[in-house]
């Protein structure tokens, strides 16, 4: 599983299709998604990133999120595990909206 994740994360095609495979019930695993011909905006980071440069052969740009990662992770453990992702986030942001 933690392949899969490296692939996913360091890939230069469509995360949209490598997404769409791995959720394939098992009756459609043996059909997986083909990846399509023509990229498209707003389907995934890299399909966006293709159209904005022009060129297929172009590697997208990457960026390094270990502070973010760090960020969050120490705000889980700061507040136990006990809310969802999207009141760390929040709180991250610096919203006053969260009810802690």
């Amino acid at each position: 599983m933690l392949e899969r994740m490296r692939k996913f994360l360091t890939t230069n095609s469509c995360r949209r299709t490598l997404l769409l495979n791995h959720f394939l019930d098992e009756e459609n695993k043996n059909s997986p998604v083909k990846t399509k011909s023509a990229f498209t905006a707003n389907c995934c980071d890299n399909c966006t990133n293709i159209l904005k440069s022009g060129s297929k052969d172009s590697q997208a740009e990457q960026k390094d999120y270990t502070e973010e990662a760090i960020k969050l992770l120490s705000c889980v453990r700061f507040f136990n595990e006990k809310y969802g992702l999207t009141t760390y986030v929040l709180f991250l942001m610096g919203s006053v909206s969260v009810s802690c």
